[in-house]
């Protein structure tokens, strides 16, 4: 399965620097492949928990926690077209409809993990920023998770706000550091999980079913082919398994270089420290090394 995993990432590569004939390639020098997605409005990335403008590349990862055998993880994310229901309103409000799919594949022994989601989300934006210092962005989403392994399905529901601006230093906008250019966006909200368990060797994870009030900040800062994202969750549970601890906290870092003018592939450094959702809220630590791509 690693195997062709990195073999799908590297023919990525090599196609997209082959020429294309078509008319879409005629107006795009960023290689096929990455001419194709752009022109059908389709972004690839990793698993999505926060607005359409945030680009975090998706991963083939090696994995390394405590004292397991490293393993791989993939996690791929595609964002379809979209559509905008107030696009030609007068109104200062953008509402933006989009659909995504995701695809979360591990090898952490002793069991394998093969989970397909299908999700929906909207972003909403309110206030125009070029009269106004503030405005504010609200995300919904609904998660349908299908585990392929063991033909189970859970879901999840959030809805977040947060502050909006476009003036440097506040949230959202782009702040220049010298040649870098840095950006913190926070959110807080509610959010629910209906999780599926998890099988560990004779192990069974119980499934998770919980409610949280939720903080999320992300961080980003870029200078040249460099990329640091961060993100910092506290989610406090309201409802649901008795089995969690009242505070979750989860901690991830990643380091990326690109390789590419466009900044769509690199190679990274990720770090993940607390308690993630997608591990039914188990506490871990690891650090992985992964080719990324991005459009």
């Amino acid at each position: 399965m690693t195997k062709r995993v990195s073999a799908l990432f590297l023919c990525i590569v090599l196609i997209n620097t082959m020429n294309s004939g078509s008319a879409y390639s005629q107006q795009c020098d960023n290689g096929k492949v990455i001419c194709w997605l752009q022109a059908n409005r389709i972004s690839i990335k990793k698993a999505l928990d926060g607005s359409r403008t945030e680009r975090d590349p998706a991963a083939v990862s090696f994995s390394k926690s405590g004292s397991s055998d490293p393993f791989y993880n993939v996690d791929v994310g595609a964002v379809v077209q979209y559509g905008e229901p107030f696009a030609n309103s007068d109104k200062p409000l953008a509402f933006v409809l989009y659909p995504s799919v995701e695809w979360h594949a591990s090898a952490n022994p002793p069991k394998r993990a093969n989970k397909f989601n299908v999700q929906g989300n909207s972003d909403l934006y309110i206030g125009d920023l070029t009269k106004s210092t503030f405005g504010e962005a609200f995300l919904f989403k609904t998660n349908v998770v299908r585990d392929l392994e063991n033909n189970t399905t859970g879901a999840t529901v959030s809805l977040l706000g947060g502050p909006a601006s476009t003036r440097p230093w506040l949230p959202m906008a782009k702040s220049p550091i010298g040649s870098a250019i840095f950006s913190y966006t926070p959110y807080a909200g509610f959010e629910y999980f209906d999780n599926l368990s998890i099988q560990q060797g004779n192990l069974t994870v119980p499934a998770v079913n919980a409610g949280t009030l939720t903080l999320r900040l992300r961080l980003n800062l870029y200078a040249g082919p460099f990329e640091i994202i961060s993100y910092g969750y506290l989610r406090h549970r309201t409802s649901g398994s008795d089995l969690l601890p009242s505070n979750l906290k989860l901690f991830t870092l990643s380091v990326n270089l690109y390789f590419d003018r466009g900044r769509y592939f690199s190679v990274g450094y990720d770090y993940e420290n607390g308690r993630n959702p997608q591990n039914n809220f188990q506490k871990t630590s690891k650090s992985s090394v992964a080719l990324k791509f991005r459009t």
